[in-house]
């Protein structure tokens, strides 16, 4: 495994507050990274075939995630990256992950649930996710059902982020930004929002880079899924 870490600051220091210190503490917060070196090689295994490209930046998904669908927000904000292979929970604050948890069970989870309780084939049950989603009113209920309670341990793991975060640092999250392309399944959106209120909304990466007027709507709805590499193209401007 490879590790990285940084102190995290305590506070930021603004103006006058540059001569003043505050009390000695025991305990420093650490932000720690860690990346299996399988991983690492396996990219370096695919860039190589890659004439194209002679030098390669790797960075954990989150911070590109980070990039690509912050502004300049301050406040605690959840980034849920609702993705195929599993979901990533992370709680931002001044730009600093505060807090982060991920579970093996994304969209393609779903689609294979259905799979196996409908016997159906897998292509078929992905379109079914796609339709059906957490429609309450939705003719298929059986579909329903199984979307439901698959998606119901992902909603449980966030509620206890939430919490976890409220508790430690006595804080609000003041929105929740949505990424990867599980986050589309239809209602998703709308369940959280509900189910915590707190604002949600998608991503948009797209708005930070130029494009003509007529993609806009396209790439609206693109958003989600591309924002992890949008924002790593990013990095390259920094």
């Amino acid at each position: 495994v490879s590790l990285d870490w940084w102190i995290i600051p305590e506070k930021e220091i603004y103006g006058d507050d540059e001569g003043l210190t505050s009390p000695k503490k025991k305990n420093i917060e650490v932000l720690v990274a860690a990346v299996r070196n399988e991983v690492v090689e396996r990219y370096d295994t695919v860039v190589q075939t890659l004439a194209a490209f002679s030098s390669v930046s790797y960075e954990i998904e989150t911070f590109s995630a980070i990039r690509g669908s912050f502004k300049h927000e301050l406040a605690p904000v959840m980034l849920l990256d609702f993705g195929a292979s599993g979901v990533r929970m992370s709680i931002i604050e001044h730009g600093v992950v505060r807090k982060f948890r991920a579970i093996n069970r994304g969209s393609a989870y779903l689609s294979s649930s259905l799979e196996k309780s409908l016997e159906i084939p897998f292509d078929e049950a992905e379109q079914l996710k796609r339709d059906v989603g957490l429609q309450r009113d939705h003719p298929n209920k059986e579909a329903y059902n199984i979307i439901k309670t698959g998606v119901s341990y992902i909603f449980s793991e966030i509620q206890n982020v939430i919490l976890d975060f409220e508790k430690e640092y006595n804080k609000p999250i003041s929105k929740i930004i949505l990424t990867g392309g599980g986050s589309r399944l239809p209602q998703f959106r709308e369940q959280v929002e509900s189910k915590y209120n707190i604002t949600t909304y998608f991503a948009d990466p797209f708005s930070k880079a130029v494009s003509p007027d007529f993609l806009e709507g396209v790439l609206e709805q693109a958003g989600p899924e591309f924002t992890v590499a949008i924002g790593l193209a990013l990095q390259g401007l920094e």
